[in-house]
């Protein structure tokens, strides 16, 4: 995978809806309207135990933000806004041991004078077409997309999702997470056959 350094330069910039988030033990999978990535990583599983928890009914607001470099490597961002009002004095504690949150200053779109509890989930990946795109949209396709901002850097190329590589087809087996807004909602128990083809 790409690393990010100083020298790498920003040569575009985009936005992209994310629309379906599948889930097992080892990856992460997102349905986007443009793009399909595949991440992995302990941040993820870190995220997947908040969202399964009741402080994810806290969340105040999040964005994510989706780095792309060489065409195919992705670093993503997803920070996570809580109300601290909304969180239990005993659970600050927890939240900041347990999910890693701490208290930073609320985002100005909030215009809150308050702190607020916040982490940045980051993560690497590769962009990726997940051959049953549509058939994963139909089913799971959620009513409220989170937004992301998509950066393009040097050696970066936008990419028709339909030519995102062609050389390996993988079939992958994955319990469905679905999670919409900012709000998570986590099927188990359903389990969808996943092929993706990745660049070499």
């Amino acid at each position: 995978m790409a690393a990010c350094t100083n020298e790498v330069k920003k040569i575009n910039s985009d936005s992209e809806y994310l629309y379906t988030f599948l889930v097992n033990d080892n990856e992460f999978y997102v349905v986007g309207e443009k793009y399909d990535y595949v991440f992995d990583g302990e941040s993820l599983r870190t995220l997947q135990r908040f969202l399964v928890s009741k402080y994810a009914k806290s969340i105040l607001y999040s964005t994510v933000t989706l780095q792309i470099y060489e065409g195919k490597n992705v670093t993503g961002y997803y920070d996570i806004y809580l109300d601290p009002k909304k969180v239990s004095e005993n659970d600050h504690a927890f939240i900041q041991k347990e999910f890693s949150f701490q208290f930073d200053d609320a985002p100005s779109v909030l215009d809150l004078k308050q702190k607020v509890l916040k982490r940045v989930f980051i993560s690497k990946g590769i962009l990726a077409k997940l051959e049953n795109h549509d058939e994963l949209l139909a089913k799971y396709k959620s009513q409220e997309p989170l937004r992301a901002s998509v950066e393009y850097y040097e050696n970066t190329t936008k990419l028709d999702r339909k030519v995102i590589g062609n050389a390996l087809v993988l079939p992958l087996t994955v319990p469905v997470s679905v999670v919409a807004g900012a709000a998570a909602i986590l099927i188990f128990g359903s389990v969808l056959s996943v092929k993706y083809v990745v660049e070499k």
